[in-house]
């Protein structure tokens, strides 16, 4: 199974995705600044917030059915020096939490995912929702998810990076693992009078 992430420091979209290519679980790990009131310094709550997202991702990234990781890697673009710091805080906590759980990994640009997704680079994040969507066949409850608001914008871009390497060495790769696992599940246990 791939793990599929959209990097961000707020919201980090997931969703993993079978090595028959079906969706099996989306989720966002969001991480929210302190309430002022506590009089918290920024320093703090960063470190407290970093320390969160990776303890999360590390969890994830753990699990034995995760083969490997596509992570969407922005190349810049903030709006703001504060933007910027907290991209750069984002994929450095991926960077690790990959470089800790020894999995795989292979980088795409949001670029790389809108047109694998949707056949063009400027494609808007309606279409890219709307193309993951239908390219993976995903119902989305109406009403109350307990998800943020927006939150299947930063899935679906963790989707479409999927979908930048979906034909791939990483997914043939995973591919493989996957298979090979679910057949040692299925063979008999060993017979210990011919040991």
């Amino acid at each position: 199974m791939i793990l599929a992430i959209d990097a961000g420091f707020a919201h980090t979209g997931l969703a993993w995705v079978s090595s028959s290519g079906k969706v099996s679980a989306m989720n966002v790990i969001d991480t929210e600044k302190s309430d002022s009131k506590r009089k918290l310094r920024v320093c703090d709550d960063l470190s407290r917030r970093s320390s969160e997202m990776f303890r999360q991702l590390k969890i994830m990234m753990d699990n034995p059915d995760v083969d490997g990781v596509v992570v969407e890697m922005p190349s810049g673009g903030g709006k703001s020096a504060v933007a910027v710091r907290a991209m750069a805080m984002a994929l450095a906590i991926v960077s690790c939490a990959v470089e800790a759980s020894g999995k795989p990994a292979e980088w795409v640009s949001p670029a790389e995912g809108k047109k694998a997704a949707c056949g063009k680079l400027n494609a808007s994040k309606d279409e890219m929702q709307a193309a993951m969507i239908k390219k993976f066949g995903i119902k989305l409850a109406a009403g109350r998810t307990g998800k943020p608001p927006g939150w299947f914008e930063h899935v679906a871009d963790a989707l479409a990076a999927y979908c930048a390497v979906e034909h791939g060495t990483l997914v043939k790769l995973c591919q493989a693992q996957e298979k090979a696992r679910l057949a040692a599940q299925k063979a008999p246990p060993a017979d210990p009078k011919q040991e």
